[in-house]
């Protein structure tokens, strides 16, 4: 059976009859918009995708966990309470792990931009002020996501945390190779940790499940990075990005998944 409409054209019909998937699959290809370059692009892509590492590590293992319960668990409002701290905390260290990996996978197109396309005031041999420039963009970029959003108020010191934190973090990791996704140094591990609704006599043996399930996440998001940007376009972009008010050390006081 196909989908399409009685009156559909042949060119309607093409990927909408199940039985062609690969015709659709060309379609898609062929409707395949250029990749993004735009900082602005990447802010929305940042937010977003850490809130799906942060949203789908802590759902997924405490579905798992609680198995046939999870229907009646997620509503409890005890459980809610402490599921809406994990799910902000973990949030808050994704969102610095996701820029973290962002600017890894930059760093090597930063440094080997042309001349012309580098940030105004740099030489073929000043690497330092390039990576310098990547940080403080990302950095600015980060901060600008967390001060969109609303935590709830005892949670606002860990926002303005994370948003003091970034530039140096970024900074510490520019002293050594870009670290691939599965291999990146993370924040969220310690916090899933910390703050996972589940008590930790129940998921005494599940660490390398819980820190798995985070980092095949964050490889999934570096895949999808890898498809929406042009990669040294968005380098270039983001050096030659003027300095951001709101950007690197600015404490964010409201900081969603």
């Amino acid at each position: 059976m196909d989908w399409a409409a009685p009156d559909a054209t042949p060119k309607q019909y093409i990927g909408t009859n199940w039985g062609d998937p690969l015709l659709t699959a060309l379609q898609r290809l062929l409707k395949r918009r250029p990749r993004e370059v735009a900082p602005d692009a990447l802010t929305q892509f940042l937010a977003r995708q850490s809130a799906f590492v942060a949203q789908k590590t802590v759902y997924d293992y405490c579905e798992v966990k609680t198995g046939r319960d999870w229907e009646f668990v997620r509503d409890e409002p005890a459980f809610r309470d402490v599921m809406e701290i994990c799910r902000w905390r973990v949030y808050f260290a994704t969102l610095g792990d996701v820029t973290a990996m962002i600017e890894a996978w930059l760093r090597p197109a930063a440094l080997a931009l042309p001349e012309a396309d580098r940030a105004p005031g740099t030489t073929a041999d000043a690497e330092h002020s390039r990576r310098e420039r990547l940080a403080q963009a990302l950095a600015a970029l980060h901060n600008r996501v967390l001060a969109g959003e609303a935590p709830p108020a005892e949670l606002a010191p860990h926002a303005a945390d994370a948003a003091q934190g970034i530039l140096g973090r970024l900074a510490r990791m520019q002293l050594a190779a870009p670290h691939k996704p599965h291999e990146l140094p993370t924040q969220a591990e310690p916090t899933l940790y910390e703050t996972l609704p589940i008590h930790p006599s129940r998921r005494t043996d599940d660490g390398p499940a819980i820190v798995g399930a985070l980092r095949f996440n964050l490889v999934v998001v570096h895949d999808r990075m890898a498809a929406t940007f042009d990669r040294a376009g968005l380098a270039a972009s983001l050096l030659a990005r003027p300095p951001d008010g709101a950007s690197a050390g600015t404490a964010a006081t409201e900081s969603a998944p």
